[in-house]
């Protein structure tokens, strides 16, 4: 569960999420410091960080499960 956490949340979702997230508010016409405001964008925020720690955490779990098989 660390494992998952440390490389499909805080190595692949906050990051990934958060960047994407202020890439679409932006393309949309978003100025970046009213944007904090809106709860659109936190709604985005949300979605994004979901997405990308779900294939985080299918990619480090299937990491997991290579490496466990290789040097279990």
């Amino acid at each position: 569960m660390q494992f998952l956490i440390r490389y499909g949340f805080l190595g692949r979702g906050l990051p990934l999420g958060l960047i994407t997230a202020f890439a679409v508010d932006v393309y949309r016409g978003a100025q970046f410091p009213d944007m904090l405001q809106s709860a659109d964008f936190y709604g985005l925020l949300a979605f994004c960080v979901a997405v990308f720690t779900a294939s985080g955490s299918l990619g480090a779990n299937a990491n997991w499960v290579v490496h466990e098989r290789r040097h279990g």
